[in-house]
């Protein structure tokens, strides 16, 4: 539930409280309070959805100013969601004709026809809404009209229609989602999982866009990033088809990890030269093999830091008897590289196509291969490696302050 729809049935239940406390106060109502001021808590009590309630407070609106275009474009979509069709397009008409360029009312009339399946009208009225320059929430009539295009089967145009949404209104979370559908359907792997990233962090309780995003990082290999939004959807909607579909991706996950001993490594590089190990984070302070900053990316409820840091969660050491004769010798002797990651894809030209950029940037960038042991080769975006852990962290600042995505930094031993 929103925030703005609690706030909204906490006031209404309040005001219902002094309302029925007395009959004759509801009667007074009406002479008591202006039709502005009705229609203002006839809102709040459409917004709680006591759809019921609202047309009596609007109905009031509507009797002391009956040429209010914006009571009756609120009578409109009450009667709507009450599935009262004649009623709904009768007052959603009449606020165009007091107000012909009232876009909102266009697009409320473009849903009830798309409703009724109509798709034909509903085009007709979401491209007049979109037709008025001044229309501040635009985005919302070319998300439906993608919509309406998902309905004819022409998917292509559904999607040139949420892209537009979102760059009309960039944190428009749902139509990120939509986006990422139907990049899933056509196989486009890597942008899907772009397009649910963006919609879990905009729309952090869709509990349906942390299923696909967790569902496809998990393809990839970004495990934390997996784990987080599938637990999302075991935390948002608990009883469903999708929290059962979530159970079993974390279940498999936990496998993959070894919970409980936390010393299984997730990927291993294919280069004979080098060791990689990317591990759990709380793993990292114990383990002589690998320390890797773990990738949030997409994740809204990750705090933000002003710096960039490999987190290092200290874990109980190891007793004297369980390290063999000579390993301290030979962790204090070990050589490291430290290697800046950048972004791991399904496809290699999305990998290219991120190396090139960085490239263009200054940056030192290849793609590597790594194995995944599902889907096999995944193509890894890295910088050069560096010395020192510094200078790896001052390569991440400086790659997401040129707007090049997050980035990760992994500790390689070198052999």
């Amino acid at each position: 539930m929103s925030l703005q729809r609690l706030s909204a049935q906490i006031t209404v239940l309040v005001f219902l409280f002094l309302v029925h406390g007395c009959a004759t106060m509801e009667r007074d109502i009406p002479d008591r309070y202006s039709a502005d001021e009705l229609r203002g808590m006839g809102e709040k009590f459409l917004i709680a959805e006591d759809y019921n309630q609202a047309l009596k407070f609007f109905h009031w609106a509507k009797d002391k100013n009956p040429n209010d275009p914006l009571t009756h474009y609120d009578l409109g979509i009450t009667y709507d969601e009450l599935s009262m069709s004649t009623e709904a397009l009768h007052h959603l008409n009449r606020a165009i004709e007091l107000s012909p360029n009232y876009s909102d009312a266009y697009n409320a009339l473009g849903r009830h026809y798309a409703r009724e399946g109509d798709l034909d009208q509903a085009q007709v009225n979401f491209e007049k809404a979109l037709s008025n320059p001044l229309y501040e929430t635009s985005h919302l009539a070319l998300f439906n009209l993608g919509l309406l295009f998902e309905k004819r089967g022409d998917p292509g145009m559904a999607l040139q229609y949420y892209e537009e949404a979102t760059r009309r209104f960039p944190r428009y979370g749902l139509a990120y989602y939509r986006m990422g559908k139907i990049l899933e359907a056509h196989r486009m792997g890597d942008e899907a999982r772009l397009a649910y990233g963006k919609a879990v962090e905009y729309a952090p309780n869709m509990p349906e866009a942390h299923l696909r995003y967790g569902v496809m990082c998990y393809l990839v290999g970004e495990l934390e990033n997996a784990f987080y939004s599938l637990d999302r959807v075991l935390r948002l909607a608990p009883n469903t088809i999708m929290a059962q579909e979530a159970r079993s991706y974390l279940s498999h996950i936990n496998t993959v990890l070894d919970t409980g001993t936390g010393s299984r490594p997730v990927t291993t590089h294919r280069d004979p030269l080098t060791r990689v190990e990317v591990m759990r984070d709380r793993d990292l302070s114990t383990s002589p093999s690998a320390q890797v900053h773990s990738h949030a990316h997409g994740r809204p409820s990750t705090p933000s830091v002003s710096e960039p840091q490999v987190r290092e969660t200290p874990t109980a050491p190891p007793t004297q008897a369980a390290i063999p004769e000579g390993a301290h010798q030979e962790m204090v002797s070990q050589k490291w590289a430290y290697i800046v990651q950048v972004g791991s894809y399904l496809h290699r030209p999305n990998a290219e196509r991120l190396a090139r950029n960085l490239e263009s940037k200054g940056y030192e960038a290849t793609v590597k291969e790594f194995a995944h042991e599902v889907l096999g080769n995944l193509h890894v975006v890295q910088l050069k490696p560096v010395g020192n852990r510094s200078q790896a962290l001052e390569l991440v600042k400086s790659i997401e302050k040129d707007g090049m995505g997050e980035a990760i930094v992994i500790r390689m031993s070198i052999q």
